[in-house]
């Protein structure tokens, strides 16, 4: 009998409704909002729930124990967890994710203190987008040598993300992706992940070289993007 009687509606579904009722005022725009927001997005945050949870998987292998005892005796470790899932549902990239999952499963070693840092740079990291990641380890995941092959190769990889200088004859792709570039750049410096190190002024437009701070280091070390990482996966 129990099984015909009507579901209660819970709290998500009265906001979701409400929210519904409150676009569709609006117009059509509101309704193709209402259905976006109170349809697609709570799917898509689904997805990428179990997404993160699948890649965490792969990488606490072994260490499920360790995982549960953490979440429940430690409140920095639990308060880690949250964030990291919360930014992990947010993210519409799996590289993201993956980093994510990465961190979460790296700060398992470390003790409630540590995490203090762990935070740290889970904020840096929801500061960064996935291009930026990508210039840091350019400047960070290699060896120094002038000509790295496997640094070549990994700029080669991604052709997309990398930019030179525009010659005078340049088109306006070509100076749209150095501007965004630069910006990429001048963003990383900002937030001491690159430093500005000794270079040159080319043809007037403000090309200069730039290095990975030890903060940087840091962070691609806390993702698994660090150089002992890349030889691993070599």
């Amino acid at each position: 009998m129990e099984d015909h009687l009507p579901r209660k509606p819970i709290h998500d579904d009265v906001l979701a409704a409400k929210l519904r009722s409150a676009l569709t005022l609006v117009g059509p725009a509101g309704t193709i909002l209402a259905e976006f927001l109170t349809e697609f997005v709570p799917d898509q945050r689904l997805q990428r729930l179990q997404d993160f949870a699948e890649r965490l998987g792969e990488r606490i292998t072994g260490m499920e124990k360790t995982l549960t005892a953490r979440l429940k005796d430690s409140a920095a470790y639990a308060g880690l967890a949250e964030d990291v899932s919360v930014a992990a549902v947010r993210s519409i990239s799996p590289e993201r994710r993956t980093d994510l999952a990465e961190l979460l499963c790296r700060g398992l070693s470390r003790s409630d203190a540590e995490l203090t840092e762990h935070q740290a740079l889970l904020h840096l990291l929801q500061h960064v987008n996935d291009a930026q990641v990508v210039i840091l380890m350019e400047k960070g995941s290699f060896s120094d040598r002038m000509h790295d092959p496997a640094r070549d190769a990994f700029i080669e990889g991604h052709a997309t993300v990398f930019a030179h200088p525009p010659s005078a004859a340049a088109d306006e792709d070509a100076l749209r992706r150095w501007t965004v570039y630069r910006h990429y750049e001048d963003e990383l410096v900002a937030m001491n992940l690159l430093k500005d190190s000794e270079g040159v002024v080319t043809s007037g437009v403000g090309y200069r070289h730039t290095g990975i701070t030890a903060l940087g280091r840091l962070l691609l070390a806390a993702i698994g993007r660090g150089p002992s990482d890349l030889q691993v996966a070599g």
